[in-house]
């Protein structure tokens, strides 16, 4: 069984030293970073021995997803925006998706 825990990288030498095998970072923060803070990143990342498997936070908290006041135009740019960053070489991600001849059984399959 592996380990991880959220953090930033602030604290990626205390999850080291705690033992977990992995760091989950935050999606919104990571996807707007500069070359320059995704290198210092990395760099954390690589002097720890950790890799980052998997992102929270995908949505910004100040935006809203549903109730009267949620802009789905919005929603939409975000999602373009951000998954595009991710699929251009930010964040290897691995998309599940249910398929469309299977039947809705509640099940994700890759």
């Amino acid at each position: 069984m592996r380990f991880g825990v959220c953090c930033g990288e602030e604290r990626f030498g205390t999850a080291a030293e705690m033992g977990y095998d992995y760091v989950e970072t935050v999606f919104s923060k990571f996807t707007t970073m500069t070359d320059g803070e995704y290198a210092r990143l990395l760099s954390e990342l690589r002097k720890y021995n950790l890799k980052s498997e998997a992102c929270n936070c995908f949505f910004p908290s100040e935006m809203k997803l549903v109730g009267e006041t949620a802009d789905f135009s919005q929603i939409d740019s975000y999602v373009k925006k951000r998954y595009g960053a991710c699929s251009g070489g930010r964040l290897q991600s691995r998309c599940y998706r249910k398929r469309r001849s299977q039947k809705n059984t509640g099940k994700l399959r890759p």
